[in-house]
């Protein structure tokens, strides 16, 4: 693996992204919600009780599209991962850091959508790269593949960073 190129959702911060969902479902539930309450209040009153019971089915399927648009506007980065020898350079929209490979502490993945009990494709998978001064946290919903394939590589860049170790001891 010499380079990487995607456009993946980034985080520094554990729980951030949760926390911005959260906040815009109640700022779109919320907005809609005053869209709905007032196009009911302008209907006829014969109408109501119908519009009340559509409103209320239509209020999360109105909200849902524009939380998940304006989701990825937020945290969807383009992203470059270059192998340059004893160093990775990651770089996260315009920013471009330098890490060590001895820095590289941890690589953790968890997956969304996966079942205990059958078998079903992985809907998000979420990388996590821990260095010794920084945290990334990669999130992607279409390049599963090509994150997992990056988890594989620097497991083995750890796994012969500590075969070295203990064949120097």
């Amino acid at each position: 693996m010499k380079r990487l190129s995607l456009d993946l959702r980034v985080s520094h911060i554990f729980g951030v992204r949760f926390l911005s969902v959260l906040v815009l479902l109640l700022v779109f539930m919320s907005l809609v919600g005053w869209g709905l309450l007032s196009l009911y209040e302008f209907s006829p009153k014969s109408w109501q009780p119908v519009l009340s019971v559509c409103f209320y089915l239509a209020w999360p399927f109105i909200s849902a599209p524009l939380v998940r648009w304006s989701y990825d506007i937020l945290w969807l980065r383009p992203v470059t991962i270059r192998d340059i020898g004893s160093q990775i350079a990651i770089k996260v929209g315009h920013r471009e850091k330098c890490h060590a490979w001895d820095d590289l502490r941890k690589v953790k993945v968890s997956t969304e959508g996966q079942s205990r009990y059958y078998a079903s494709p992985v809907m998000s998978l979420n990388l996590v790269l821990i260095f010794k001064g920084r945290t990334y946290r990669l999130g992607t919903d279409e390049y599963v593949t090509e994150l997992t394939k990056f988890q594989h590589y620097c497991q083995s860049k750890i796994r012969n960073r500590r075969k070295k170790a203990k064949k120097s001891k």
